[in-house]
């Protein structure tokens, strides 16, 4: 059971600055125009030259999120015994500041039984929308429930970044049920747009 006044926060506990298998650059967009490129992972960060490429399963999601000109988010693996009941945080962001090319979401990957509750698990990437800013691409969410097709009423997040340069692209999103008549089996790719 994660409470609603707990948090588990990984935001900026990923790949460091310009690291990582979808590496942005620790560049400045004003500074060095044309040069700039944000961090990717579930989904593309946005770019001003090649993009970084995307890695990492959709099913089961350990990677940690690339960095940027700050860090990506963390990872997390958790197994529960019966029902997960969430209704607090599980924040895994990039790290963001402006007329930068911004870090990629995290991994939040749990199992458990069943879901419960009404709280947030995230992993955006990072982004400020300012001027000259990159977002980041959205990082990774697995839930899988093992006897049953029960998320709660869960909010799930796994946007690309805010950038006025432009948006990161949305990571995923997976959700596997198990029951006696039906395996549920849902991805979602979502840019809040």
């Amino acid at each position: 059971t994660l409470g609603p006044a707990a948090t588990i926060y990984l935001t900026g506990k990923g790949y460091a600055s310009a690291s990582g298998p979808g590496a942005g650059t620790s560049t400045d967009t004003i500074l060095n125009p044309g040069t700039v490129r944000a961090a990717s992972h579930g989904g593309a960060g946005s770019s001003q030259v090649a993009t970084a490429k995307t890695y990492g399963s959709i099913q089961a999601p350990v990677h940690l999120g690339s960095g940027g000109f700050y860090a990506g988010g963390g990872a997390l693996k958790l197994r529960a015994g019966g029902i997960a009941t969430l209704n607090g945080s599980i924040i895994s962001d990039g790290l963001s500041w402006i007329r930068k090319g911004n870090g990629a979401g995290g991994s939040v990957w749990i199992v458990a039984a069943e879901f419960a509750g009404s709280g947030t698990i995230q992993a955006q990437g990072g982004g400020t929308n300012a001027t000259g800013d990159l977002g980041g691409g959205g990082g990774r969410i697995a839930l899988i429930a093992t006897n049953g097709n029960s998320f709660g009423s869960l909010i799930l997040r796994a946007f690309g970044g805010n950038g006025a340069g432009a948006d990161g692209a949305g990571g995923t999103i997976y959700l596997q049920g198990t029951s006696p008549t039906s395996n549920r089996r849902t991805l979602t790719v979502n840019n809040n747009n």
